[in-house]
């Protein structure tokens, strides 16, 4: 089992969100997330959804953290065409 301790995002911080705060309609955004390294992990999946654009579920891909104490993952999300909130969380397998 994974500790939540272990696990981060900040949707204010570049590291884990570019572009921080409202994007462009259509414009892509990256999300990621850093898990500890030695965490038992075999997939981590984003699910997203929309008002009007239905929901999405895709699986991120990973690279070493910092010093390799940490697995970040990461996906390139394209935003909707039409302006609105896009909501989503990560899924740990």
């Amino acid at each position: 089992m994974i500790d939540k301790k272990d696990v981060l995002h900040n949707s204010q911080n570049i590291y884990y969100r570019s572009i921080v705060g409202a994007a462009e309609a259509g414009s892509q955004v990256r999300l990621g997330i850093s898990i500890k390294a030695d965490s038992p992990i075999k997939q981590v999946l984003l699910h997203t959804w929309s008002d009007g654009a239905g929901e999405k579920w895709s699986a991120l891909t990973t690279r070493d953290g910092d010093k390799s104490k940490e697995k970040f993952y990461s996906l390139a999300v394209k935003m909707p065409d039409k302006g609105g909130l896009l909501w989503y969380y990560f899924i740990i397998v």
